[in-house]
């Protein structure tokens, strides 16, 4: 009896911990059509196996029951930085843990070095916003494109997600859309002369 009640609960333990757990794309191209797909921004975790703050992170952060709650309004990566160098070093990682969110267009939304307190995290992580209301898609399909329209319309679906999003997040959307309404300004510019 004693045996099975020992299983029974290893068993619940072992579930519950399987179901608490983030689900995570460990490669970018991968969590960028996901995240197009899901309409989402993307959390990246840079890491590495032999990181002591990394592994201190997943245990008091990632694999906090909270957090598959929270991960269903993001698209969640982890970078190996040994296996992944090259993108590391495009986005300046110099130590880690680091944790960054962009878009799939791979514009930074907001990041952050070390690992100290998971609250700090978990109050920004409550913040992401469930969609980007198909901003994704435009910016990866508009890309490179010469029409101000379409840039325009970027600029103002960053606006509208700035007053919607009563967050920290509010100012970095509002500094996205100016720079895509100066991209406007510019094209406009080259249509005229």
């Amino acid at each position: 009896m004693i045996k099975k009640s020992f299983i029974l609960v290893f068993f619940l333990f072992g579930f519950n911990s399987l179901f608490s757990q983030i689900s995570w794309e460990t490669n970018l191209k991968v969590a960028q059509v996901k995240a197009i797909e899901k309409d989402q921004l993307i959390l990246v975790d840079f890491w590495a196996i032999w990181c002591g703050p990394c592994k201190k992170m997943d245990k008091q952060l990632w694999e906090r029951p909270e957090m598959k709650k929270l991960s269903e309004n993001f698209v969640a990566l982890k970078i190996d930085i040994d296996q992944y160098p090259n993108i590391a070093r495009a986005y300046n990682v110099t130590s880690i843990p680091r944790v960054m969110i962009i878009t799939a267009s791979e514009e930074v939304i907001w990041e952050k070095n070390g690992f100290l307190m998971p609250e700090s995290y978990i109050e920004i992580l409550k913040q992401i916003p469930p969609s980007l209301n198909g901003l994704n898609k435009k910016m990866v399909t508009n890309a490179g494109e010469e029409n101000p329209n379409s840039s325009f319309e970027i600029g103002m679906g960053f606006q509208k997600l700035a007053i919607s999003t009563k967050s920290d997040f509010g100012m970095k959307f509002i500094n996205i859309s100016n720079s895509y309404f100066k991209e406007v300004e510019k094209k406009l510019m080259i249509l005229i002369y």
